[in-house]
């Protein structure tokens, strides 16, 4: 990796040039910065996007005849993951830069440490995610030799040649983008990880910049689960819900892989900072415990030579050092608040019931 030499700092938008940063950036990466850049909202930009490449499948089906009857979730679906993967890293990036600055006061960095992270954070590099998209694509293969039978015909996909063209596009983006952006997640998971082993300072008392990356890795698991979900509809057409892929055994593969990637994504990371925690709070409970010990050695004195104003003294001092081992028992060794992790365990929830009822009514279709 290339050394950053000191006096350099972040741009406004947090990116740097080629020549500054630790390695050269992805294409979504370099895509993302430019929408960063421009003067139109992101969220007006990234829908209008979706919106045209929708368009644009519209218009093919309506030229074959398939448009409105044949139209399916699977015609919206399929234009608008083939660029999620843009908004996805820019705002799992924008939640990754605010947990960082959040977690600041706890970091053993200085400004040019501190700016390498924060580059190598919200950056992949350049190589490595060229040969992440095309995992994707094999993983896209795959599915392709192994769909079931008429699959594409329930879908409503592949009606003309033109269709099958403009989809095959849309298809490779898509599963490019999913290679991607689970390299992105495990990227930052293992960033994640690095930073609390090497870089933060414990203090069991002002959790709340150990709590912060905590949100980064939770927006990791919440889109996964969401990209599982939506697709786990769109994939169970309306019409014969036998030829659908949801209940196709590559597709719960793909989906268990993903929903366990997403489980990973949050738990993993803060792994180290558990035990780092775990530690902390080992080590002051035995601290504690020792002076708890010297004050009744110390009580028990007094009270033998008759000294009951400072025994009485003691027994306070006693009641506080009881109290705050009360406190100290209370604090969490897991690195986030408790309301995240409802939130992440409901959204993991959500797939499975998504595929139990489109079984439950593959059964009753059946």
């Amino acid at each position: 990796m290339a050394e950053v030499t000191a006096g350099e700092s972040l741009g406004p938008e947090g990116a740097r040039s080629a020549s500054a940063a630790p390695y050269r950036p992805s294409v979504v990466d370099v895509l993302v910065d430019a929408v960063r850049r421009s003067s139109w909202h992101p969220v007006l930009l990234y829908v209008a996007l979706a919106m045209l490449l929708v368009g644009a499948e519209i218009v093919v089906l309506a030229v074959n005849g398939t448009f409105p009857d044949g139209f399916q979730f699977m015609h919206v679906m399929l234009p608008t993951y083939a660029m999620v993967v843009l908004p996805s890293f820019h705002y799992r990036n924008a939640v990754a830069e605010r947990a960082l600055a959040d977690a600041r006061p706890v970091l053993r960095l200085d400004e040019q440490g501190y700016e390498d992270l924060h580059y190598r954070l919200t950056h992949l590099p350049a190589g490595r995610s060229i040969l992440a998209a095309f995992g994707g694509l094999a993983l896209l293969g795959i599915l392709l030799v192994s769909r079931p039978e008429g699959a594409d015909a329930a879908l409503g996909l592949n009606t003309s040649p033109g269709a099958t063209i403009l989809e095959s596009v849309f298809q490779v983006l898509t599963w490019s983008g999913v290679g991607i952006t689970s390299y992105h997640m495990l990227h930052q998971m293992w960033i994640v990880m690095d930073t609390y082993t090497r870089h933060i300072t414990i203090n069991l008392f002002t959790p709340g910049p150990l709590y912060a990356f905590s949100r980064l890795t939770a927006a990791n698991t919440l889109f996964t689960v969401g990209f599982v979900a939506i697709a786990s509809v769109a994939l169970a057409p309306g019409g014969d819900l036998r030829s659908g892929q949801t209940t196709a055994p590559q597709w719960i593969v793909v989906a268990a892989l993903a929903l366990a990637l997403a489980g990973a994504s949050f738990v993993a990371p803060l792994w180290g900072a558990h035990r780092l925690l775990v530690k902390e709070k080992s080590r002051q409970h035995d601290e504690l415990g020792r002076r708890i010990e010297h004050a009744i050695r110390a009580l028990e004195e007094r009270v033998d030579a008759g000294d009951f104003v400072a025994a009485a003294e003691l027994t306070s001092v006693l009641e506080g050092l009881s109290t705050a081992e009360t406190g100290l028992r209370r604090v969490s060794s897991w690195p986030w608040e408790p309301e995240t992790l409802r939130v992440v365990a409901t959204g993991l929830v959500i797939p499975v019931v998504i595929w139990a009822i489109t079984t439950g009514l593959d059964t009753l279709a059946s």
